[in-house]
């Protein structure tokens, strides 16, 4: 059908029972092809697609490719049974046959669209990764400026690269180059794979013996912890160990407290407590870590069933005293708090976050921030001598969205309890200080103020940079482009519900 003999399915069922798995896994056939059966496999193989001109560009597609697969599987099987040689005829029974083949790769696919070979999906892209890996073997193994007509000599030591040695025989096999590459070239594959693909299964670094090491290294590039994961980090000392020459990125979710063993799950008390002595643990190896740049915190609202709806809301997991600690990290160029889940204690006088976080100025380039506390401090820098390139700063005074289960019409409060003015001060003053932040800052694109209205709870962003008001969604990307606002002389309403700690405005969904 379509010009396609009966013979590429022969061929196909040949290979599936030999190929490619057995190379692979260095298996031996119990009864192996002979020279004559493979020539003749061959012959069928390129006799198997006809004509292909009156066929749709897919079908050209899955053929040619398919056909061009079986050859250099041919091939691979050939060197495994050590029937190559430096020069003959067919030049199909030689080593360097691939090069000569990724040409036919090119001339059979060079009038096919990108799309009528990407249809195929997974399937195809295998068979094209299997023809590559045999271009890369050879390609490493014999120079490109090399003459066709190689020496003995030449062709021995290209076999000692591709000879394995046992104590029983010595046979030929592919040789993977790419696991042979440099360092540097490994991390860059494996970067592209992310250290979440290694974290969500531990079992994928040991694929390969040969990038284990490099494979470790992705892994601790960017960890993302929660609740759970940040106490088995924090009790293993082999893996904080790595932590301090690997991580770039640290992104501590709160989102979710599932997973809590019993005792600890029912007990808001011993939550705050594992929380506590998992990032007090954490702190001095951040400190101490050579590459990291970005520290982000997300927390959540927790919810206790068995407290009262009033408690649930303000319910303290996060002490300051942690939190401090993990402030005093040096060289962070980005800077992400989201802490208004968890109300942050007042009992320790010297201990002040918003001071924390501007001492972090000079080197951070991003800092977003919203916290059940803040004060103006936090944007002061006139105590700073230093330069200050900061590129994205947004301040988010609304508390609105923290919960599926609660709408609180709620603002932060006055970090000093000496402040008793209301949420349009504290907005107007970090305002104030947004603007004169973004008078100076050369380097600023995004310098942001984020409120919310009523009763709509949209939020409303004052732009210091482009010197305008935009409305955001609820709980959209803090950063989002939104919609100006032509009319900012309406009433205020923020001081309608401000944030009292024992009656806050709320609505139970």
């Amino acid at each position: 059908m379509w010009g396609v003999r009966s013979d590429i399915q022969i061929a196909g069922h040949v290979f599936g029972r030999c190929a490619p798995h057995h190379l692979w896994n260095q298996e031996t056939f119990s009864c192996p092809p002979t020279a004559a059966s493979l020539a003749n496999l061959e012959t069928a193989i390129n006799e198997a697609v006809d004509h292909t001109s009156d066929l749709l560009d897919t079908q050209k597609a899955n053929l040619r490719v398919t056909q061009l697969w079986l050859r250099i599987i041919l091939w691979q099987i050939r060197l495994h049974l050590g029937h190559l040689v430096e020069d003959a005829h067919p030049i199909s029974l030689t080593y360097h046959y691939p090069l000569e083949f990724a040409k036919d790769l090119v001339l059979s696919t060079q009038d096919l669209s990108v799309d009528s070979i990407k249809v195929h999906g997974v399937g195809i892209t295998e068979k094209l990764l299997d023809i590559a890996c045999a271009v890369v073997d050879v390609l490493a193994c014999i120079p490109l400026t090399a003459s066709k007509n190689l020496t003995t000599q030449s062709g021995s030591k290209q076999m000692e690269t591709i000879t394995f040695s046992s104590s029983h025989e010595s046979f030929i096999r592919p040789r993977m180059s790419l696991l042979s590459l440099p360092a540097e070239i490994q991390l860059c594959v494996l970067g592209f794979l992310g250290s979440g693909f290694f974290q969500e299964d531990s079992r994928r670094l040991t694929v390969s013996a040969q990038w284990h090491a490099v494979a470790i290294q992705v892994m601790f590039w960017n960890l993302q912890l929660t609740v759970n994961s940040l106490k088995r980090l924090t009790e293993n000392e082999a893996a904080l160990g790595r932590c301090r020459v690997h991580t770039r990125t640290v992104r501590l979710l709160f989102e979710t407290f599932k997973g809590l063993s019993a005792p600890v799950a029912s007990n808001p008390d011993l939550v705050a407590t594992q929380i506590s002595r998992s990032l007090l643990k954490l702190a001095p190896t951040l400190q101490q870590c050579r590459g990291l740049n970005r520290l982000e915190l997300k927390a959540l609202h927790y919810e206790f069933q068995d407290l009262e709806p009033q408690s649930r809301l303000h319910y303290q997991y996060l002490m300051p005293k942690p939190l401090s600690q993990l402030l005093t990290v040096q060289n962070l160029t980005s800077l992400r708090l989201d802490i208004a889940g968890s109300q942050i204690s007042k009992a320790v006088p010297d201990i002040h976050l918003c001071a924390s976080i501007q001492a972090l100025m000079p080197s951070l380039r991003c800092l977003h921030c919203r916290m059940e506390t803040i004060c103006t401090s936090l944007l002061d820098i006139s105590s700073i001598d230093q330069s200050i390139g900061l590129e994205e700063l947004i301040i988010n005074l609304s508390l609105s969205n923290l919960t599926d289960t609660w709408t609180a019409y709620r603002f932060p409060k006055w970090c000093q309890s000496d402040r008793l003015e209301g949420v349009s001060v504290l907005r107007n003053e970090l305002e104030d200080q947004a603007a004169e932040l973004a008078s100076h800052l050369d380097t600023a694109r995004c310098i942001r103020v984020i409120s919310h209205t009523f009763p709509s709870l949209d939020w409303v962003a004052f732009d210091a940079v482009q010197g305008r008001r935009v409305r955001l969604e609820a709980g959209s990307e803090w950063d989002a482009q939104g919609e100006t606002l032509e009319d900012t002389s309406s009433e205020d309403e923020t001081d309608l519900f401000e944030s009292e700690p024992d009656s806050p405005a709320q609505i139970t969904l």
